[in-house]
């Protein structure tokens, strides 16, 4: 990572702690939210990484479309 990137997270869980923080103490979050918030942001970071290092050789339009079909008959 570069130290632009290191600066760039540093200051999102700095802005995100200060939110949460403010939410909590005013009783407007529950944590059970926050921790699903939290957990949400975990595998949304796991996919991009992971998306990345095993990116699929396929055109993105077309995997985007092989997928969608499925989910949208649900």
């Amino acid at each position: 990572m570069t130290v632009g990137k290191i600066i760039g997270l540093a200051l999102g869980v700095a802005g995100v702690a200060f939110i949460v923080e403010s939410r909590i103490a005013n009783g407007t979050a529950s944590l059970l939210g926050i921790g699903l918030i939290v957990l949400a942001l975990v595998s949304l970071v796991s996919g991009t990484i992971l998306f990345k290092r095993f990116a699929p050789s396929a055109n993105l339009a077309v995997a985007n479309g092989v997928q969608t079909p499925p989910a949208v008959l649900r």
